[in-house]
This record gives C-alpha cells, sequence and structure tokens, in this order.
C-alpha cells in the first residue's frame, strides 16, 4: 500500500510491515524476534525476556542526555477474529489493510491497531535522529489481550523510567489515568457421551450481533451469542439431545456469533422463530441484525449425557454476564461486569472463559467468588488465570497535566481526563515501578476486537505529533 505524502507516513509504513507478521495473542516470537532485530539494526540497545516482551533503549539527544528517562509502552499482539464467510489463517496470512476515506481497516479481518498503531508510532520514534527527547525505553510486550501476561512477567526493576507513556487507549484527546483490573475465569468439565434416542439431527446458529470489547462496549448492552443461545437451548433441554455447542472467540470479546447441533424429534422451527422475536424485542435496539438459524442436518449418533446438558445449560442459563456495578464517583463509568467470552469444546471436555473485571478489587473478587459457586455447585473444575491489579488515580502526576497542556496548544481544543473500565497495562507496571508516574492515550479507534475495526487516520497523525512534542517538553 502507497502512503507517500500522507500524513504520519512512516508511522503507518511500520504499521503496514507489522500486519504481515503474524501476531495473534500467544503467536508473537516472530513479531517479538523482529522488534528486537528493528532495535538492533539501529544500533540501540535490544533485549529479549523469556515472555518474548522487547525492550529498547535509545540515549537522549543533545540537551537531554541527563534528563529522567521515559517509558514508552505498548503491546504487540492482536486480537484475531474475521468475518464467519472469510477464509483466512491469522497464523500465516497478511493483513489486507484498506484506506476507506479517513479511516484504515482491514478486508474481513480485524485490524490490530489496538494494539499494532503504538508500536509502529515507537518504532518511528526510535528511529528519528531530528528528534529532540530525554533518554528513552521502549516496551513491546506480548498476550496484553488474554490477561496482561506479557507485562506480569516485565522485571520491572531492570526498566529505570519513572514516566510511563501508554499508547493503548482509542479515543483522541482522552488521557486516561485509572483503569479496572481483571481477570480470566475458566470453567472445564469432562462430558460423557453417548448414543442418541432422538431421529433428526438440527443445526442452530446466532448470528450477526455486533460483538465488540467486553471493556469498552459491555454498556452498550449488546446481545450476547452464547448467553441467547444458551438460553433457547436451556428452555427446550427436554426435548432435545445436545450433540455439540460453541461460540465466541476471545474472553475479552462479547460473542457476535454461536453454534450448536442438537437431535430432536420433530423441527423446532416455529419455537426457533417465536425466540428470534423475543430476543429482537430486547436486544433489537443495539442488535438489530441478529438472526437464529435452523436447519436440517445427517444424523448425529452420540450426544451429551443427559446430566453433562443439563449442567451445561444450566450454567449458561445462570451466568452472570454483562454490567455488575455503575461507579458512584465517575457518571457513566461502568465499575464492575462479567463477560462470557468462549465455550469451546476440546476433546471430551467443555470449557466456558470469562473475564472479570472491576476497579474495585473486593467487586472483582466478589464477582469472582459468585462465578466460582456456581461452576462449582453444578460440577466443572474452576481456575483463574492473568489477575491483574487496577491502576489507581494519581492527583499528583506530572505528566497527565503536560499531555492536556501540550494537546490543547496542539489541536487547538481541550482534552480530558477519563477513568476506563478496559484493563491496561499501566496498572501492572504501576504496581512493578515504585514512584511510576503513567498516562494512557491514543488515536481514534472504533470496533476494536470485531472485523469491522477502524484507524482514524488523521487522528492518528496528531497523536504521534502529540507525543513528539511532550517528549520535547519533558
Amino acid at each position: 500500500m502507497n502512503f507517500e505524502g500522507m500524513k504520519g507516513q512512516r508511522v503507518l509504513e511500520h504499521f503496514e510491515t507489522l500486519s504481515k507478521i503474524p501476531h495473534c495473542s500467544g503467536e508473537e516470537a516472530a513479531i517479538s524476534d523482529y522488534l528486537k532485530g528493528f532495535g538492533e539494526s539501529l544500533g540501540l540497545e535490544s533485549r529479549q525476556d523469556a515472555a518474548l516482551n522487547v525492550i529498547i533503549e535509545k540515549p537522549g539527544t543533545p540537551g537531554y542526555e541527563d534528563q529522567p528517562p521515559v517509558l514508552l509502552q505498548g503491546h504487540m499482539d492482536m486480537v484475531c477474529v474475521k468475518d464467519e464467510d472469510r477464509v483466512f489463517d491469522f497464523q500465516k496470512d497478511p493483513l489486507s489493510l484498506v484506506v476507506d476515506g479517513d479511516r484504515l481497516r482491514a478486508d474481513g479481518t480485524s485490524l490490530g491497531a489496538d494494539n499494532g498503531i503504538a508500536v509502529a508510532m515507537i518504532m518511528a520514534i526510535l528511529e528519528d535522529p531530528a528528534l529532540a527527547h530525554p533518554p528513552l525505553e521502549a516496551l513491546f510486550t506480548t498476550e496484553e489481550e488474554v490477561g496482561l501476561k506479557g507485562a506480569a512477567r516485565v522485571a520491572g526493576d531492570t526498566l529505570r523510567a519513572r514516566t510511563l507513556i501508554n499508547i493503548d487507549s482509542e479515543e483522541e484527546g482522552v488521557f486516561f489515568a485509572s483503569c479496572a483490573g481483571g481477570v480470566q475465569v475458566n470453567f472445564h468439565r469432562q462430558v460423557r457421551r453417548v448414543p442418541g434416542e432422538l431421529g433428526r439431527s438440527f443445526e442452530l446458529r446466532v448470528s450477526g450481533l455486533k460483538g465488540g470489547h467486553s471493556g469498552l462496549e459491555i454498556h452498550h448492552g449488546r446481545g450476547n451469542a452464547l448467553k441467547i443461545l444458551g438460553s433457547l437451548l436451556y428452555e427446550v433441554s427436554e426435548v432435545i439431545e445436545l450433540v455439540s455447542l460453541g461460540g465466541g472467540e476471545k474472553m475479552n470479546a462479547i460473542p457476535k456469533a454461536a453454534l450448536c447441533r442438537f437431535n430432536a424429534e420433530e423441527s423446532l422451527e416455529a419455537m426457533v422463530s417465536d425466540y428470534q422475536q423475543e430476543f429482537l424485542a430486547i436486544y433489537g435496539g443495539v442488535d438489530p441484525d441478529m438472526t437464529l438459524t435452523l436447519r436440517e442436518i445427517p444424523t448425529e449418533e452420540t450426544v451429551y449425557a443427559r446430566e453433562d446438558q443439563d449442567r451445561i445449560l444450566k450454567v449458561l442459563w445462570e451466568f452472570n454476564h454483562g454490567v455488575n456495578t455503575l461507579s458512584p464517583d465517575i457518571p457513566g463509568l461502568v465499575e464492575s461486569s462479567v463477560n462470557l467470552g468462549v465455550v469451546l469444546e476440546e476433546g471430551e471436555s467443555v470449557n466456558l472463559i470469562a473475564s472479570v473485571r472491576s476497579s474495585v478489587n473486593p467487586l472483582k473478587e466478589a464477582l469472582v467468588e459468585n462465578l466460582r459457586s456456581l461452576g462449582e455447585a453444578l460440577g466443572f473444575e474452576v481456575a483463574l488465570e492473568g489477575d491483574y491489579p487496577a491502576w489507581p488515580f494519581d492527583p499528583d502526576s506530572r505528566i497527565r497535566p503536560l499531555f492536556l497542556e501540550t494537546y490543547e496548544k496542539l489541536a487547538g481544543k481541550k482534552g480530558r481526563v477519563e477513568a476506563i473500565h478496559a484493563g491496561l497495562e499501566c496498572g501492572l507496571l504501576v504496581d512493578k515501578i515504585p514512584g511510576l508516574d503513567a498516562v494512557s492515550l491514543g488515536p481514534d479507534l472504533k470496533d476494536v476486537h470485531t472485523p469491522r475495526e477502524a484507524l482514524d487516520l488523521e487522528s492518528t497523525a496528531t497523536t504521534f505529533e502529540l507525543i513528539k512534542a511532550v517528549l520535547e517538553r519533558l
């Protein structure tokens, strides 16, 4: 793609290069090696840790050599999702970038600007010999999208910086100063299969939902395909034999599609049609394209044992998905939530994967215990993964007001300070590095964690210029 003459050209060129390297969460080896090699090609000290995090150090420019170092940070992994009918292999196929008016998107897949655009900006800063700045530490982390796992393994005592600029937010002019903590909750149950007794087999699909980021968009009340499917199946459980069940793609993405197969004596077409109208009455305002599709398929010979079917559907029926509490201090801010993100069959087991978030640790713990009690009561093993802390507000921050002042001069409008319900690596890094002063910002991004993800090109250029301007003032 030709970005010649576009604002932020070098950033976009780096982003395009990154988009050609596989970097789904948990599959960052190639991009991690590339970033380490990039730093080395510039003659900069570059290192890679056991979690594949990469740290590149750049000395301060003349006149800035003795200034305190600054940490620039973004994560290299992306949420890999695609349109249902898109044939695409994220492990080897390069993303197909499309300039759509004033936005950049990918053809039929997520774009990965969350958070590849941060990585590209930092790369452009590291290679720029003309930019004035203090000593820089660039930290590129792994597995952020599946529980901030890379940042959790960063050795804080190897970093000298006490100022952090995190570039993982999604609205220009908004400077985040606090975020929720979170944890992944995994349900696991071995299932037994038995010969089916009912004569016909059917496939039921829930599709057409918007999905979205469970930290940023759960308050919109969008439908969860797994909850919708589970609710329907629970209501008809006495007249079906469940063959298979699955849906969702990531624990922190609201499921936009789900699929099951079951046996029954007769078609449930009329009942499915009625349920679609009921669900549209609930979700139609935000998910008007939701569709339930039923079709007959060749006969399935084995099904879940009745006890396993009942327990799985009971969990889906009772699962506490959605907003739990709103902040009493910040109007409109979600304080705690649960996202049922994935149901996955693996061999002879069924797994449910959920994300719990809260800016109040006792609330997070209470929600986890609620889910644990539900799962264990219904015969599931329940385990936690990727627990990360909240990032508390620092009233004495120096970097935050500097960004606000610089943004107003650069953009001609005021920025604002907010807290976010999504998890940011700032919480882990502030917890690891005593006295770390942090801010999170980024360009305008829409529909992250979906195939509709889009990056605003003008906002990208503005955000890049802002970061450079702040570095010159430090």
